[in-house]
């Protein structure tokens, strides 16, 4: 895992008062689970409201919106196999349509939140950084 991917993560969207406990979680095997669990279905309890661009269940959209950079990587927080992965755009865009658990995909300016698969589609909440990094 990147400590210091998830950290930055954390510190861009997470609000102030679970940035500590979110850090903690995602930095011990036992607890990544439950850290990744939040999101699942209380994703906007976590996230500052304010770096919210997208709320919705089509991934185009999401798309149609961020502006990556073509070489740009991916880093994935996941609960399979991909957890803590570096990956290309199209790659993620795979791991996307095949999520049925909740995963983050961060990128340099933008972070996506995938909550779990419930009646439908998932929710996608797309994110975008205000300002400097922490």
């Amino acid at each position: 895992m990147n400590y210091d991917i998830e950290k930055k993560f954390a510190g861009n969207f997470i609000q102030k008062r679970w940035q500590d406990r979110l850090i903690y979680e995602l930095s011990k095997e036992k607890k990544r689970k439950t850290a990744l669990s939040r999101f699942c279905h209380n994703a906007e309890n976590y996230i500052k409201k304010d770096t919210i661009i997208y709320k919705g269940c089509n991934l185009d959209d999401i798309f149609n919106i961020i502006a990556v950079k073509t070489g740009e990587g991916c880093y994935i927080i996941s609960w399979d196999k991909d957890d803590g992965l570096c990956v290309n755009l199209r790659q993620a865009l795979d791991k996307i349509d095949n999520a049925g658990l909740s995963m983050i995909l961060i990128f340099s300016d933008y972070s996506i939140i995938i909550t779990e698969r419930e009646h439908g589609d998932t929710l996608k909440y797309l994110l975008k950084r205000k300002g400097k990094e922490m």
